[in-house]
């Protein structure tokens, strides 16, 4: 069996920063999904009966009603989780320094 010769190896920094901005790119964009149209189809496809048929609207005064319409509905959403964004941010802001020709433009 012949044997090959060893080559060097040598990192390709535009290759890097394109794969990193790839996946950057691809990382939001399937969170941005995630975050805003799994809630949106799952609350369209939810068949339990909603607080706001519970509630009684009978005792609403006419110029709450679209308040109280806004709060029953804001009631239905998920818990809002805010170490999703902080971890987002972690990430984030170090690939910025890194990755980033103009050092001006980080922050």
């Amino acid at each position: 069996m012949k044997e090959r010769p060893l080559r060097s190896f040598a990192v390709d920094p535009l290759r890097l920063r394109q794969q990193v901005m790839y996946f950057a790119a691809t990382g939001q964009a399937l969170q941005a999904i995630e975050e805003y149209f799994v809630p949106y189809i799952a609350r369209k496809a939810k068949k339990v009966t909603h607080i706001s048929e519970i509630c009684s609207t009978e005792f609403d005064r006419t110029e709450e009603q679209d308040f109280l319409e806004r709060v029953r509905r804001d009631v239905e959403l998920p818990e809002y989780e805010i170490y999703e964004d902080y971890a987002e941010m972690v990430v984030q802001v170090p690939l910025r320094c890194l990755f980033s020709r103009d050092k001006s433009d980080i922050l």
